[in-house]
């Protein structure tokens, strides 16, 4: 897992639940799934405090905005490209037929 995804859960626990147990609970579950010691000290510290609550306020208060803002995946998602012979306009029958179950359930 990476740090800003356990940030993003973390936040996540802290809008939607709002208690330091929750947030306590969250954290550890991403630093266990974490590689990176460094990060998993970071998020450890969350875990560890007084104030969950406060630490996470204050550390998304200070998260830069280019942090918030970049790309997940460093390359483009190849394009998808269908055979010729896979057309949406001239669908094979056995595909376009409707189940028994839809046909009951249509009526």
């Amino acid at each position: 897992m990476r740090f800003l995804d356990a940030i993003l859960c973390i936040s996540l626990a802290s809008e939607i639940h709002g208690t330091d147990e929750a947030i306590r609970r969250t954290a550890l579950s991403c630093a266990a799934k974490m590689t990176n010691q460094r990060d998993r000290r970071l998020i450890m510290e969350i875990a560890n405090g007084k104030k969950p609550t406060l630490h996470v306020a204050v550390m998304l208060k200070e998260l830069p905005d280019h942090i918030l803002q970049m790309n997940p995946s460093p390359r483009r998602p190849m394009p998808f490209k269908t055979p010729g012979s896979l057309c949406m306009t001239d669908p094979d029958p056995s595909v376009s037929a409707i189940s028994p179950l839809a046909a009951f359930l249509k009526r």
